[in-house]
This record gives structure tokens, sequence and C-alpha cells, in this order.
């Protein structure tokens, strides 16, 4: 794994991990409110559709978000580069006794043992395993050697650089890149 610094939508790579939550509204669409995933909403128009889409369908795990063809009609230029979906949050969490789940801004309106949204929980360490587990069997799998993600789980996830990057030092190889803007 190595660290870099830049614009995440601006980089040359394989792929561009977009951190995301489990959540899906009633209509169907992802909740992409904060940090990348609202940057990614607000680069591509109706993505948070096609994320909880792929939420329906195979539940909080990597995989590639299909926006090339969208990207193209929108945007009128071709992705460079592939989009993957990188859950770090559930869908739903339970308040615990602390609240030390739930993130800073909305511990006060959540009491202990009630139910949480996922875009309200704090990024979950074991979750982060599982999705840079996932990222890895998809690199295999497609032969990316280079895969661009902002530090998972530690801007709008509320984590500690300090604790997310040894876990991913384990996983991850030379071809993943951890940016800092």
């Amino acid at each position: 794994m190595q660290q870099i610094r830049g614009d995440l939508f601006e980089q040359t790579c394989d792929a561009i991990a977009i951190t995301t939550n489990g959540f899906v509204r009633s209509s169907g669409s992802a909740v992409m409110g904060r940090g990348v995933a609202a940057q990614a909403l607000k680069r591509w128009p109706g993505i948070d559709a096609i994320v909880g889409g792929m939420l329906a369908r195979v539940g909080n795990h990597v995989g590639i978000i299909p926006v090339s063809s969208y990207a193209l009609a929108g945007n009128k230029k071709r992705l460079a580069y592939h989009l993957v979906m990188f859950p770090t949050k559930p869908a739903q969490g339970t308040c615990m006794n602390d609240k030390s789940n739930v993130v800073s801004y909305k511990q006060k309106e959540y009491m202990p043992g009630q139910s949480v949204p996922g875009f309200y929980c704090r990024s979950t360490l074991a979750l982060i395993e599982q999705s840079a587990k996932e990222l890895c069997v998809l690199a295999d799998a497609t032969g990316w050697q280079r895969i661009v993600i902002p530090k998972p789980g530690c801007a709008a996830g509320e984590l500690e650089w300090r604790d997310v990057e040894p876990a991913l030092t384990r996983i991850w190889n030379d071809r993943f890149f951890v940016i800092s803007y």
C-alpha cells in the first residue's frame, strides 16, 4: 500500500474506490450525502440510484459501479477508470450504551438500543477489512494494477487513520494507493 496526495477523481488508475454506507432509501437510492460519496454524486447525478440498486442486489459488498455509459451521456467523456463501491459503514446499527458507534454530531439524537441508519453510524474496522479483502479479489480478477481510495472510514466515518492503516497494510500490496487531498 502506498500513500499519495491529490484529487481522487483526477488520478491515472484502473479503479477508484468510493467509500459508502449500506443504507438504501425507500426510493431505492443509496444515501451518498457526505465525503467522497457526496463528491461522486455531484460529479455523476443519479449514481445514488445505481449504488442503491447494487446494495439491494448484492448487499454491502465491494462491486464495480456501472457508470461508464451514464458518464458518457452526462459528461460527454468516457471514464478513464472504473468506479468501485467500498463499504465502510453498515446498512443500519443499534446505538450502543456509550453511543460510540454513532457519528458524533448525531449522538444526542439516539438512545442506547435504538436503531440507527447506516449513514449515521461510524465506520467499522471489521467492514473496512472485509471490503479491503473483497477489493483485492476484484483487483486480482480484473488485473487492475493501480487502485486509488481515500482513507476509508476516516472522514465521515470518524475513525482514526492510525487505527485503520495497520489493518490495510496487512491486506493490500503496492497496487493500492491511499490518497489524501
